[in-house]
């Protein structure tokens, strides 16, 4: 799909090889030194607000630069600033990415000065952020926040509509954000708060799972915050009293209280130390070491049920744990080909180029590229034939993150995507000649299936899944074309985080491989193949 606007009067040819990116608003493309973002659909008050927006942001704040129009005059998109190499924020809340990319809590503490520094910037101009949340600040590769889709910020006279789910005041729930400018400057600090919590603790303030409150929502609505004793944890969280103790009070009022003010300095100024036992922690002493004096080290090999278990070190189970292999290096991209490396350098089909995504497993390979409204994904064999398109649904809204993860002839397709301020996970079973044997969408953590991109490995078609509540042994209906649970491990919680890579050992084993540590789980009786 290709396009032609026009920026101070240029004519300027868009085309889906230049895509930066797709959310629920419109598309966003590169054109030389800048980005472009073209609206799906133009609206009056889309218009006002654009000619109204101030030149003078905060240095740190992407705003619009010029608009761009149609050949007949009429604006589409504006011009902005490109950042290369960012990421979306959300990943400093996550472990994994954390231990991948070296990042302390006083790091987290560093970005976070920045980012209340240009809220309050902001609001001493007279504007309100309002769709404050995690996928609109960005972080550079030199660990600079940048506020991105500035053009949903609120001005005076042109109000915010949209918030983000996990990131709107709990007191506006049930208010129409469409009717009400109810957005406002302590929005925008709660906001803050809930993004600095999960990235410094790895859960939402009303995250976890709790028999009276089930989702987290209905939490927030009785301001019942995981800080209280009584709510389940995720694995992924890690323990409170890494924070010190005025720390704790404050985030407390803010959940539980209804508190809405400036992120403190007995936060943002705490000072974070290592120590030896690996725990992160900003007080005098390690709360971890000061209850594990009296622990005895665990055995690297014990058994708990009809599960034995081997621990080692990242060193010590590289001996054991076979990689996945580089298989990704038998194709390449080539323009817009997908090319076989290996041999005569057969062309396997024909993509977009810039656009595509590509995993390859042992035998299978896996691609899709997003044009326009349109999502086509193929399947195809490593060694030898064409892509085979598959009849998968259009990913909707931003993309957030997804996986491949293969066995001999399937793929397990996971995604999550993000659009007007709801989170939604997909998973799609598909056997290697492009048929879906199985698929579930919803929200995060409403099924075993549906805990993210990560902690999943298959075999043979059976899928374990690494959840908050142990590993799940997880089968496709192919007449329903569902997902069906077949047996839990709860003995395996505390084992296996949600986001740990799982690969298949032998004999029905599985390897959990986390950033510091492998552990082999072997069942004995039946495996879960």
């Amino acid at each position: 799909m290709s396009a032609t606007v026009f920026v101070s009067g240029k004519r300027v040819r868009l085309d889906d090889r230049h895509l930066l990116g797709v959310g629920g608003e419109g598309r966003v493309f590169r054109a030389g030194d800048r980005a472009l973002k073209i609206f799906f659909a133009m609206t009056d008050a889309r218009r006002n607000k654009l000619a109204a927006f101030p030149k003078l942001l905060p240095k740190r704040v992407v705003g619009p630069l010029d608009l761009c129009t149609d050949a007949k005059g009429g604006v589409v998109g504006y011009t902005m600033p490109i950042l290369e190499g960012a990421v979306d924020i959300h990943r400093i809340a996550q472990r994994k990415w954390r231990d991948a990319n070296p990042m302390s809590s006083t790091d987290v503490l560093s970005v976070f000065r920045d980012i209340a520094s240009t809220v309050d910037e902001l609001h001493a101009r007279g504007i309100v952020v309002g769709d404050l949340n995690d996928g609109n600040v960005v972080l550079t590769e030199r660990r600079h926040p940048w506020f991105i889709d500035a053009d949903s910020m609120q001005l005076p006279g042109f109000p915010c509509t949209v918030a983000h789910e996990r990131f709107v005041d709990p007191r506006l729930y049930g208010i129409d954000l469409e009717r009400t400018a109810a957005l406002s400057r302590e929005s925008d600090l709660y906001a803050l708060a809930v993004m600095l919590f999960a990235s410094l603790l790895y859960v939402h303030p009303y995250g976890g799972a709790h028999a009276s409150y089930p989702t987290m929502l209905r939490r927030a609505e009785a301001r019942h915050s995981v800080l209280r004793g009584d709510v389940k944890l995720p694995n992924a969280a890690t323990r409170f009293d890494v924070l010190p103790d005025d720390a704790l009070a404050w985030f407390t009022n803010v959940f539980d209280r209804d508190a809405r003010e400036p992120l403190p300095s007995s936060i943002l100024d705490a000072r974070f130390t290592k120590c030896s036992c690996g725990l992160e922690h900003a007080r005098r002493a390690c709360p971890a070491c000061s209850i594990r004096v009296a622990v005895a080290t665990r055995s690297p090999v014990r058994t708990h049920g009809r599960i034995r278990i081997t621990t080692m070190t990242r060193a010590e189970g590289a001996r054991f744990v076979e990689p996945a292999g580089d298989h990704a290096k038998l194709v390449a991209l080539e323009g817009d080909w997908l090319v076989r490396t290996t041999g005569t350098r057969t062309r396997i089909g024909q993509v977009l180029e810039n656009q595509t995504h590509v995993r390859v497993g042992q035998r299978l390979g896996f691609a899709f590229y997003r044009a326009g409204l349109v999502t086509l994904s193929f399947v195809f064999d490593v060694d030898r034939g064409p892509l085979r398109q598959l009849d998968l649904p259009h990913i909707d809204g931003r993309l957030v993150d997804w996986s491949a993860t293969f066995d001999q002839g399937h793929v397990l397709f996971c995604t999550t995507t993000e659009k007007a301020g709801r989170v939604v996970e997909a998973a799609y079973l598909v056997d290697a000649k492009g048929a879906i044997l199985a698929s579930e969408t919803g929200p995060t953590g409403s099924s075993p299936m549906l805990h993210g991109t990560t902690g999943k490995c298959l075999a043979n078609g059976a899928i374990l899944v690494a959840t908050d509540d142990g590993l799940v042994l997880v089968r496709a209906d192919r007449k329903a074309r569902t997902f069906v649970p077949i047996r839990a491990f709860p003995e395996t919680r505390e084992l296996v985080p949600p986001d740990a890579d799982l690969l298949v050992g032998p004999g029905g084993s599985v390897y959990v491989v986390t950033s510091d540590e492998i552990v082999h789980l072997c069942f004995e009786g039946s495996p879960p193949s």
